[in-house]
């Protein structure tokens, strides 16, 4: 894959869930890309926003900063990550990222996460 390729793509599903699905690599190249998806994804209001990065081959610090902006611009809307290698893993601990949003290592696992009615804790 081209180093300044990456693609996304936005899912809404049952229960008021939006899930972006990003491929490729994220740099400072491909933050626009990124970016403008994110932008996508969480321009009318869901009860949570899902970043699927199991298909993301490299993370760079524009990509790490796009993650923790949109954190901060859902809140209170449940935003989670997943992510299953150590190219995305990685530097979302490394950098405390994990501290704002959770991760997962599954897309199921996300959705099961989401899913659960607080009131059922």
């Amino acid at each position: 894959m081209p180093r300044d390729l990456l693609t996304t793509r936005v899912r809404r599903l049952a229960g008021d869930i939006t899930v972006l699905s990003v491929d490729g690599e994220i740099d400072l190249a491909t933050a626009g890309i990124l970016d403008a998806a994110v932008a996508d994804a969480t321009a009318t209001a869901s009860h949570a926003v899902v970043v699927d990065l199991t298909g993301v081959d490299f993370m760079g610090s524009a990509g790490l900063r796009i993650l923790a902006q949109t954190h901060e611009r859902l809140v209170p809307t449940t935003f989670v990550v997943v992510t299953d290698r150590a190219a995305t893993r990685r530097p979302i601990e490394v950098t405390g990222l994990t501290e704002l949003f959770s991760t997962f290592a599954t897309l199921d696992a996300a959705l099961a996460a989401v899913r659960r009615d607080p009131d059922d804790s």
